[in-house]
C-alpha cells in the first residue's frame, strides 16, 4: 500500500490564562493516507513543526525500505474530504448523523431543546 505522509496542525486548549480566557495552542502531527483516501493519524503531537517534520521523515524512510505503520501508534480519522473512501462513508449516511449528533450536543451544552 502506498501512503502520502504530511504534517497537518490543530488549535488545542491547554487550560486557561491567568486572566481566566482559553489558553490555546497549535500542535502539529503526522498524518498518512492511501490512494484511496483513508488517512491515519500518528498518536505523537507536537509544539512545532519542525519536530513534527522530523517524524515524518522518519516514517517516509521507514515506509520506503518495505515497512508498515505500527498499528499501536496510528488512529484512524476521517478520509479525505471528497475522496473515495469519503464518498464510501457518507453513502452509509455517517457524516449527517454524526452532524445530527454533534447538533444535538450543541443543545444539550447551552440549555436548548
Amino acid at each position: 500500500m502506498t501512503l502520502t505522509i504530511a504534517i497537518r496542525s490543530d488549535l488545542v486548549q491547554r487550560g486557561h490564562t491567568e486572566d481566566g480566557d482559553p489558553d490555546i495552542h497549535e500542535v502539529f502531527y503526522v498524518v498518512a493516507e492511501n490512494r484511496s483516501g483513508r488517512r491515519w493519524a500518528h498518536s505523537r503531537y507536537f509544539p512545532s513543526v519542525l519536530l513534527a517534520y522530523y517524524l515524518a521523515e522518519k516514517v517516509f524512510n521507514h515506509l520506503a525500505d518495505g515497512n508498515k505503520l505500527a498499528e499501536d501508534q496510528w488512529t484512524e480519522i476521517d478520509p479525505c474530504y471528497g475522496s473515495t473512501a469519503w464518498q464510501a462513508l457518507d453513502a452509509t449516511g455517517h457524516f449527517v448523523e454524526r452532524e445530527r449528533r454533534e447538533d444535538r450536543e450543541a443543545q444539550d451544552n447551552f440549555g436548548h431543546r
